[in-house]
């Protein structure tokens, strides 16, 4: 008689899941000591070294927590490509205690203003800093130019790196991303300068006109001088979808069309159906942002999980008797459609 044994599966963890493995075994009473005592030792390394396995350019910090004592971030530091691995570790983390709390980005915290910075060689008094702030409506954004009386002491991209943290810490991380296109660095103070709270200020009062996104139309004309229309929603804040980092296009034609290659009413009620039903496949796993419809044919721009594969077929797979054609690729920004957020 012959005896099998069965032979246990083995399965590496993933890197975030050793990551909360080792916080829940040691990882949460250490670094709460460390704080306590303020005796670190080592521990920063190690924590280091298990951030950079998830991946070698997130960063970590811990600051104090909104709900609880401490909160621990995980961040990209602004990389759009590196916010939706940040994402999935905050979406692995434990319950948040009484004693930690978790993010995925810089939070937050406008008192970081009484502070002063060492930065560079120098003492950066961050009340000291102003803005040039300039409000765009129609892209519902705002620009702003940075002056720090210490920046003309500093290298160039010191001085940079010291604004970005800046704002993240006077925004949050997530705000900054959200609402702030252009970002300068000067040495010399503009003339209609304000302190730099002054851009919170401004970026409160924006998020209050524009509280919900709005489709809007537009109309273009093609390199080839064919006419286009463009729907698009708007304002497209990847920033609010992290996880949405997939861009799928997808070509349908139509028929019948009229003399300038935009549908009929019979073409365009079929491809009112079509978008209802794409729609209704995507359910919360994706987004429609955009179509363009120019020349028989309409391109559908959609968004969904990269590691969501059932998303990713339902795309594909979705009316297939339709003959489109479909095309993915990697936009953790979405890049794709700043086409469409700029005219």
């Amino acid at each position: 008689m012959a005896f099998f044994r069965k032979r246990a599966a083995i399965r590496e963890l993933s890197p975030i899941a050793s990551f909360w493995r080792w916080w829940s075994a040691e990882g949460e009473e250490l670094l709460t000591a460390a704080i306590s005592d303020g005796d670190f030792g080592r521990l920063p390394d190690r924590v280091s070294q298990r951030v950079e396995l998830i991946h070698p350019e997130l960063q970590w910090e811990t600051a104090a927590g909104q709900s609880a004592r401490h909160v621990f971030c995980v961040t990209g530091a602004g990389v759009a490509d590196l916010r939706p691995i940040a994402e999935r570790w905050l979406r692995a983390a434990p319950a948040p205690s009484a004693t930690w709390e978790f993010a995925a980005a810089r939070r937050r915290d406008p008192k970081v203003l009484e502070t002063k910075l060492g930065f560079a060689g120098t003492i950066l008094d961050l009340a000291l800093t102003r803005a040039e702030i300039q409000v765009d409506e129609d892209r519902m954004l705002i620009d702003v130019c940075i002056f720090h009386p210490s920046f003309a002491e500093i290298p160039d991209e010191a001085a940079r790196q010291a604004t970005f943290l800046i704002l993240d810490w006077l925004l949050g991380e997530d705000d900054v991303e959200r609402w702030i296109a252009g970002i300068d660095t000067v040495v010399d103070d503009p003339d209609d300068s304000l302190p730099i709270d002054a851009v919170l200020e401004a970026v409160e009062a924006m998020a209050q006109r524009h509280v919900d996104p709005v489709w809007i139309l537009l109309e273009a004309t093609t390199s080839r001088g064919e006419r286009a229309l463009i729907t698009t929603m708007r304002p497209l804040r990847w920033i609010d979808h992290p996880l949405l980092d997939l861009h799928s296009e997808i070509h349908v034609p139509f028929s019948p069309r009229r003399d300038d290659g935009l549908p009929t009413p019979e073409a365009l009620f079929a491809l009112r159906e079509y978008e209802d039903g794409l729609a209704a496949v995507l359910g919360t796993r994706g987004m429609l942002l955009a179509h363009e419809t120019f020349d028989g044919r309409r391109v559908f721009h959609v968004y969904t999980d990269s590691e969501d594969q059932n998303a990713r077929d339902a795309v594909d797979l979705f009316r297939p008797d339709t003959v489109a054609q479909c095309t993915h690729s990697l936009d953790a920004n979405w890049k794709r459609m700043r086409q469409f957020a700029e005219r």
